[in-house]
């Protein structure tokens, strides 16, 4: 595949600098609770204020309005994958980061510094992002140019919920087939793949590191009828 090149005519540096990636990192934190705290106003009228923290409740976060909110089915309504827009960028670089820091700790301050730059200026204009949103806010994303998983990066704070999963499922219904760069290094992003069904192609050296990368591919696999076919 021919490589993407910036509109200014330089080659363009693709996605796997900023990720070779797959870093679906991980904490648990406290979720937050579907009920409304209520107070007194000025007024002495009580209203819905502040969200109660509890930290024994359902690990998710969620949009909440003008309505009870432990249904559910209203919790998943407000968790997508959406298109990237530029309103998104501050809470995508925090996505970022966070999960940078984990799967990445073998990198240097200033190759992560120079990359929180490219991101915006480089990077994500000239590839194709998803992101997942909870609660109004972006907690992940991914990135492609073509069929190439340039990154795959989930907030830190948002464990085994499944996001990072439906993003590269997302990739795959958009794409088929995919290719991705993972650093050796990167123990979190390297088991992801390996559960997500990619295989290995090739190991290389990641120049601008002089770190080792693994390139992995991924087929879906062939639907019920076409096996039967071949068979």
């Amino acid at each position: 595949m021919n490589k993407p090149r910036h509109e200014d005519g330089v080659p363009f540096q693709n996605l796997r600098c900023f990720s070779p990636v797959g870093c679906v990192a991980i904490v648990r934190s406290g979720a937050v609770d579907g009920r409304r705290a209520v107070s007194e106003n000025q007024h002495g009228t009580r209203e819905p204020n502040a969200l109660t923290i509890d930290d024994h409740a359902p690990d998710v976060a969620f949009r909440f309005g003008d309505f009870e909110s432990d249904d559910a089915n209203l919790r998943k309504d407000s968790r997508m994958i959406r298109k990237y827009h530029e309103r998104d960028l501050d809470d995508l670089l925090a996505a970022w980061a966070a999960a940078s820091e984990v799967a990445h700790p073998f990198l240097t301050a200033e190759f992560l510094a120079s990359e929180r730059r490219n991101i915006p200026e480089l990077y994500l204009p000239n590839a194709e992002t998803w992101v997942f949103e909870d609660g109004g806010r972006v907690v992940g994303f991914v990135a492609l140019i073509g069929n190439e998983v340039g990154a795959l990066f989930v907030h830190p704070r948002h464990q085994k919920v499944g996001i990072g999963r439906r993003l590269m499922d997302k990739a795959a219904g958009l794409c088929g087939e995919l290719e991705v760069e993972v650093f050796v290094a990167n123990a979190i992003g390297r088991a992801f793949y390996a559960k997500y069904g990619f295989d290995l192609h090739e190991e290389k050296v990641h120049e601008p590191t002089g770190k080792n990368v693994l390139r992995l591919r991924f087929s879906p696999p062939k639907p019920a009828h076409e096996m039967t076919a071949d068979a």
